[in-house]
Formats: C-alpha cells, sequence, structure tokens
C-alpha cells in the first residue's frame, strides 16, 4: 500500500529540517507574506517556513497511480536588529544548510525521487528591509508517486501472458491466442 501524500512529505520535510537546524524554529507556511499580512504576523527567528507551492502531472505509471513532480519553497527568515546591513548574511548562510540537505533527502518516503532543480533565492521588500529581516527562498522539486498499484494486493496475480493480434481478440477468439510466457 502506497500512503505517499503531498502533506505527508511536507510533514516529513518539516520533521527533518527541524532535526538538522538546531536553533531555528521550522514550520509548515501557513500564506505569511500573502498581501499585507507579514506585518500582523509574528514570527520567531531564524525561522524555515516549509511550503508546497505546486504540484504537475509527470506521467501516468500504467498501474492507476500517478507520478507528481511537486516544487517546494522553504523560506528562511532571519532578523539582526538595527542592521539592514547583515541581515541577508546570516539569511543567505542559513539557506545555505537549508541547500545543503538536500540532495538525495527523500526525507524517510519511499516512492519518491531525489530532489531537483535545487535553488536559492533572495527575497526583498521594503518591509523585509525596514524590520531588518533577511528572507531567501531556497527551492526545490520532487516526483511523488500518488495511489495504490493496481498489482498490489490480493488481486489476481498474472502467471502467465498470452498474445492476441487485433481484430481477432477477447473471449470468442481464446483459440488465437499464443502463450509467451
Amino acid at each position: 500500500m502506497n500512503n505517499n501524500s503531498i502533506n505527508l512529505l511536507q510533514t516529513a520535510i518539516v520533521a527533518d529540517f527541524k532535526q538538522r537546524l538546531s536553533g531555528v524554529s521550522v514550520s509548515l507556511y501557513a500564506g505569511e507574506f500573502s498581501g499585507l499580512s507579514a506585518s500582523k504576523v509574528r514570527i520567531k527567528t531564524p525561522a524555515v517556513l516549509v511550503d508546497f507551492s505546486q504540484a504537475d502531472e509527470v506521467s501516468d505509471t500504467g498501474t492507476e497511480q500517478l507520478d507528481v513532480d511537486c516544487q517546494f519553497t522553504a523560506y528562511v527568515i532571519t532578523q539582526t536588529a538595527n542592521s539592514t546591513t547583515n541581515r541577508n548574511v546570516n539569511a543567505q548562510e542559513l539557506g545555505e544548510q537549508v541547500l545543503r540537505s538536500l540532495p538525495n533527502n527523500r526525507f524517510g518516503l519511499r516512492q519518491i525521487s531525489k530532489p531537483t532543480q535545487l535553488k536559492l533565492k533572495p527575497a526583498a521588500s521594503p518591509y523585509f528591509i525596514k524590520n531588518s529581516l533577511g528572507v531567501v527562498m531556497v527551492r526545490w522539486n520532487q516526483t511523488l508517486r500518488l495511489g495504490d498499484s493496481v498489482w498490489d494486493g490480493n488481486g489476481v496475480v498474472p502467471t502467465e501472458i498470452w498474445l492476441g493480434i487485433a481484430p481477432e481478440i477477447g473471449i470468442p477468439h481464446i483459440d488465437d491466442y499464443w502463450r509467451i510466457s
């Protein structure tokens, strides 16, 4: 049974970062930077907020499962009191720690790819500068297999493979098939 879900992966990412980043507040992103809400939200810094950004279908596996390419963003936030000069230095250093933790990291899950398309990017806004906040974004993609395979479980497991050629297929043409395995 495949218990994978986007929420499970995001939760596993948060747990992994909490273990790796001592003294850093790590949590799920809950829209702290949308619209005017940034000025109304208290964030204990240093912080890493993990956001699921989107998922795109990669392939149909032929097993009734679906592979989706998920994009995640870790917002890395630091604050240097009364210093607009050093605010990004600290955020970039913490962002590099997050980035270095990603290669080959499957966050303890199965049927998931290694992270790809790793990016580290600064975020700037007048609000961040005014409040001496350093913010960088670490982005990556991971392909996740969703759903159960029709070939798993207690159903009928094929033991022989027979080949028929259309249009002579189906039960009326059972004698026209060749056993190939």
